[in-house]
């Protein structure tokens, strides 16, 4: 879906997942990102030429160790 936040809000109305949830996108274009941050979801930046950022960022926000 390239709405991202759109789709996110569709799941959350359905019951699918719960605004409480850690609803997360990990993508690398910016409009993403802002749609799916926008819908109540975080957003995690991602670069092909720096990987272990958004992984770094992601372990940051579950608390495991990727």
């Amino acid at each position: 879906d390239r709405d991202k936040g759109g789709r996110l809000r569709s799941l959350i109305d359905a019951g699918v997942v719960a605004e409480s949830d850690l609803n997360i996108l990990i993508d690398d274009r910016q409009k993403f990102l802002d749609s799916f941050v926008g819908a109540g979801g975080i957003g995690i930046q991602y670069d092909f030429r720096s990987p272990q950022s958004a992984v770094g960022e992601l372990d940051r926000l579950v608390g495991t160790d990727l």
